[in-house]
């Protein structure tokens, strides 16, 4: 936003918190009021009254009772309890003698506008954050809640804002697999010609030029977990130069799968069992560096930190 819009907005939200604070305020007034009308009035009189006192009288107590929740609902016995918001507190203690204007900081435009960042890198990072998210979310909503429409709003949002394409091929291809998934096929085509053109000798090319060839690829990875539970459990059974000796030697042998990155921080973290603090500490950066998108990268360098 330009400064002129940016301020506009925040005094537009400032508005909106001064009437809902009153709206507050009114509720609490109206309930002390309502207090007040019941404790000075007249108790009823009939034969279960033991005084004057209106809570000795069960109508009057049974009346209150209904007005008070249908008003105010259940509410816990605490301070505050008149506030289902209670980030902020509305009546304000004030030093009687004090001269000073009561000033609500919630209300001044400068609380806002001096929070918004400036620093280049900050602004980076805070884009690469909502870029992560957005990525996220679409995946979650694809995958998990099989929400189409959803999955498609956030995705191509992210293809947008993205400065350096870096996830273009990945948002692409869920894009393709959604858009066919529900037979919009101009869409789908739209996605595949960018996969097929920019991205000709990927997998996610392959897959979509040769579709039968799935099934050949999810044996091969069937026998790569294989190998990957052998080599696991004789990391739980302490042997752990055979583990680096063998994933070694097993890496050498097939091409990139997507039980590559567990292999290498098994291998990572078997180093780390019986070499120097050196040797695993740069067998983590690899990891964390080589896979810094992946489960096992974020692991590499949440160990790495606490190395440090």
């Amino acid at each position: 936003m330009t400064a002129t819009e940016r301020t506009s907005f925040f005094e537009t939200y400032i508005e909106k918190i001064k009437k809902e604070d009153e709206e507050k305020k009114q509720l609490l007034l109206n309930a002390q009021n309502f207090g007040s009308s019941f404790g000075t009035g007249k108790a009823i009189n009939n034969g279960s009254n033991k005084g004057k006192w209106y809570f000795y009288n069960s109508q009057a107590l049974g009346f209150g009772k209904e007005a008070f929740q249908n008003t105010w609902g259940m509410r816990p016995l605490e301070d505050n309890w008149r506030l289902s918001d209670k980030s902020t507190t509305i009546i304000e203690e004030v030093d009687e003698d004090s001269t000073e204007p009561v000033v609500n900081l919630r209300y001044e435009l400068s609380t806002y506008l001096d929070e918004i960042p400036t620093d280049e890198k900050i602004i980076t990072t805070l884009k690469e954050d909502r870029n992560d998210a957005l990525y996220q979310l679409g995946l979650i909503y694809k995958e998990q809640f099989k929400n189409s429409n959803l999955a498609i709003k956030n995705l191509e949002r992210l293809q947008k804002e993205q400065q350096n394409n870096t996830l273009e091929l990945p948002i692409s291809y869920h894009l393709y697999q959604i858009y066919s998934e529900i037979n919009d096929m101009a869409k789908a085509n739209e996605y595949k010609s960018v996969i097929l053109t920019k991205y000709s000798e990927t997998t996610f090319a392959e897959i979509i030029r040769n579709p039968t060839r799935k099934l050949t690829e999810n044996k091969k990875e069937d026998a790569v977990l294989d190998k990957y539970k052998e080599i696991y459990y004789l990391y739980k059974e302490q042997k752990y130069e055979a583990v680096v000796k063998d994933i070694d030697v097993f890496l050498s042998t097939i091409k990139e799968s997507e039980l590559t990155p567990k292999l290498v921080l098994l291998k990572a973290l078997s180093l780390g069992k019986y070499k120097d603090k050196e040797t695993y500490r740069k067998a983590l950066e690899f990891v964390a560096i080589r896979y810094a998108n992946k489960a096992e990268g974020v692991k590499a360098k949440e160990i790495l930190d606490r190395i440090k």
